[in-house]
């Protein structure tokens, strides 16, 4: 079963799905995963479908991507963050940090939030 998280963009320059790498790669679909099929502006929003597994989140590596990973041979994917003063998944920072999250242990919850602000 699937697990939406879904991404608000607040203030940020737009979020373009489709220039993710592998964005249209079946082996995305084939792990249960689905992104947006379009780009998230400023003051609006999207989802992404995930399956309910460990997710990590890095933002340490460069402040201006969020790389998402998941386990086995699914690549990380580059969400663009330039700009981002404040990065929250469920309320929780995650501006400058790597962290694990896991997705099947967050009180079965069906949709999380990802919350991208910039100045």
């Amino acid at each position: 079963v699937a697990v939406d998280v879904r991404i608000f963009n607040q203030g940020c320059g737009p979020f373009d799905m489709t220039d993710i790498p592998y964005s249209d790669s079946a082996i995305f679909s084939l792990a249960g995963l689905s992104l947006p099929p379009k780009v998230i502006a400023s003051g609006g929003d999207g989802v992404i479908s995930v399956p309910p597994l460990p997710l990590e989140v890095d933002n340490d590596r460069d402040p201006n991507t969020l790389f998402i990973g998941f386990p086995g041979p699914i690549p990380d994917f580059p969400l663009p963050v330039r700009g981002a003063t404040d990065i929250h998944f469920n309320g929780q920072s995650l501006l400058n940090e790597t962290r694990t999250i896991d997705l099947a242990d967050l009180n079965g919850a069906n949709e999380h939030t990802l919350v991208v602000r910039c100045n």
